[in-house]
């Protein structure tokens, strides 16, 4: 989800040039910095083999290894058109604010090993990644506040589409990886 942020930065900078817009009364985005889904993007990427130094106990550090071993299929899977990889997405969207996964649509092994990671990603990872998360969003949101507008109003008439009504939901990730194998 942080491609899709980091794409609609680009386009929002790419524009400095061009009048500001008008602003629109509904706001265009709705960010979000959700613990969930920043787990299940970083064990993601953790499982294709990248880095995840923190000084973890015995316990902890059992976890932890268990959960990516767990997560090496998924490590494998494309974010964007794997219908299942959307699913989980969607669900864990859902999940922001919520201390478990129970009542959720996931598999049951899947929502168990997040759920077993979980103390250990809030604890070493995740203060770090909300605050790069909040330092992002906080960035951007005045560009699209600025540009948001003219931008939204441009993409569609290319698509000869309209925009949504409601804002859309921008989940903010410290990774994603990417999206295919």
């Amino acid at each position: 989800m942080k491609r899709l942020a980091i794409v609609i930065a680009v386009v929002i900078l790419s524009l400095p040039s061009f009048p500001s817009a008008q602003s629109t009364t509904t706001p265009l985005f709705s960010f979000h910095s959700n613990p969930w889904l920043n787990l299940h993007h970083f064990i993601r990427v953790v499982a294709r083999g990248g880095s995840a130094n923190a000084d973890l106990s015995s316990a902890e550090r059992m976890a932890w290894d268990a959960g990516v071993a767990f997560y090496k299929p998924y490590g494998q899977r494309d974010v964007l058109f794997d219908e299942g990889m959307v699913k989980i997405a969607a669900a864990l969207h859902q999940a922001e604010g919520k201390t478990t996964l129970d009542g959720f649509e996931l598999d049951a092994d899947l929502r168990r090993t997040l759920q077993q990671v979980m103390p250990v990603y809030q604890k070493h990872w995740w203060p770090q990644h909300d605050r790069g998360n909040r330092e992002w969003i906080a960035a951007v949101q005045p560009l699209v506040d600025r540009h948001g507008a003219a931008i939204s109003q441009a993409i569609a008439r290319a698509y000869n589409a309209s925009w949504p009504s409601t804002p859309v939901a921008v989940d903010v990730t410290t990774s994603a990886g990417p999206a295919l194998p």
